[in-house]
């Protein structure tokens, strides 16, 4: 068996105002280059790789 729904506007149904987001298209973006990504990278997985080890020796 199938129904058929109708369009809620169809119905009647109606939410007020429209929400309407603010334009964020004029922020300035920068890049990084590709080596300094790595580093970053690199280095939070030997910070991550730290704190297990300094975790495993209070256990």
């Amino acid at each position: 068996m199938k129904t058929v729904l109708r369009l809620f506007l169809e119905r009647g149904i109606s939410f007020g105002e429209p929400h309407i987001m603010g334009e964020k298209s004029h922020h300035r973006v920068s890049y990084a280059e590709k080596e300094t990504l790595e580093e970053n990278i690199i280095l939070e997985m030997e910070e991550a790789e730290e704190l297990e080890s300094e975790e495993r020796e209070v256990w």
